[in-house]
């Protein structure tokens, strides 16, 4: 019988630093393998996001800033009222100082409020001042009438939004928030299209207040500011400035509501602009235009300054 000592000894192979995976472990795997892809990717994802919010406020910053640097604008207006259901459209053109937010208007009404004519607005210390013609106007005693602050900055029966740069100060308030929309067509011209809105979930504004070079009424524009807009649509043109104006308005006094959609397309920048404000004598005060024409919209006849006063104007 052989001695075991004396047999040839055959090696085993090594063994692998890598250890066989049984198929739960290899789920585990590529679970584990996608679970790092996503968080890559949501990572990713938030620095572009991130970028692409910071270009949109640089865009629309600049764009501010150098429409402001011409310090006068002229404005094509189009306007489309809601006085208690009845629908009335407004068109003209309008000048604005940008360094003090003074404007100056001339619009002429159709639809339901057709019978308005033409009116003719100036916009200047948070104050707007109405010239009215036809009958309407004829009804005051003054060919003006002068609104404060807490009326002249609220749309109103008249489609008067108060200043025409009113969108422009949601830009510098607190609670903005800003949405690039990508490029549109503005009368055949390619622009790119930001919206802004303010929200209570927001602290910060699209552009800061201390933004060298704004003037008083954006560099603080809770008090000096034009107010009424809750949202801005901006578009800017090749040129990098401000080339249209969109944003919307609403309000109710004295139980009538109105609500106005003005869309305001920039037609020049830097030409000489005077406004002139009416001289005293030339003013009747009037405290709220919201109730003014509810009567005086066809089919309802009579003119009223609020839904309790007795008409000072009566059709037949």
């Amino acid at each position: 019988m052989a001695d075991d000592s004396m047999q040839p000894v055959v090696a085993t192979p090594a063994e692998p630093n890598t250890v066989a995976l049984t198929g739960s472990s290899k789920i585990v795997v590529k679970l584990g393998l996608a679970l790092v892809v996503v968080v890559a990717g949501v990572a990713i994802g938030l620095r572009l996001s991130g970028n692409a919010s910071a270009g949109a406020s640089s865009a629309v910053r600049g764009a501010l800033v150098s429409s402001l640097a011409h310090h006068t604008a002229t404005l094509s207006i189009a306007e489309s009222i809601d006085v208690e259901g009845q629908i009335g459209t407004a068109t003209g053109r309008a000048k604005c100082d940008l360094r003090v937010d003074a404007c100056s208007a001339t619009l002429d009404y159709n639809g339901a409020l057709a019978q308005l004519g033409t009116e003719s607005m100036v916009y200047s210390n948070r104050t707007m001042y109405l010239k009215l013609a036809g009958t309407v106007g004829a009804s005051f005693p003054t060919p003006w009438i002068w609104l404060p602050f807490k009326a002249s900055n609220r749309p109103s029966a008249l489609g008067s939004t108060g200043s025409p740069l009113a969108g422009l100060a949601l830009l510098t308030r607190n609670g903005a928030v800003l949405k690039d929309d990508g490029t549109v067509s503005v009368d055949g011209t390619a622009m790119r299209q930001f919206v802004v809105r303010v929200t209570n979930a927001a602290t910060t504004s699209v552009v800061s207040r201390h933004e060298a070079g704004l003037p008083t009424w954006l560099a603080n524009p809770t008090s000096r500011g034009p107010l009424g807009a809750s949202s801005v649509t901006i578009d800017v043109n090749a040129a990098g400035r401000i080339g249209r104006i969109k944003f919307t308005t609403s309000a109710k006094q004295d139980g009538t509501f109105a609500t106005v959609h003005a869309t305001e397309t920039v037609t020049g920048y830097g030409a000489p602009v005077t406004i002139t404000v009416p001289a005293k004598k030339q003013l009747t005060f009037v405290d709220a235009l919201a109730g003014t024409l509810t009567r005086y919209c066809a089919p309802p006849p009579g003119l009223r300054l609020g839904p309790s006063s007795k008409p000072i104007v009566t059709r037949h």
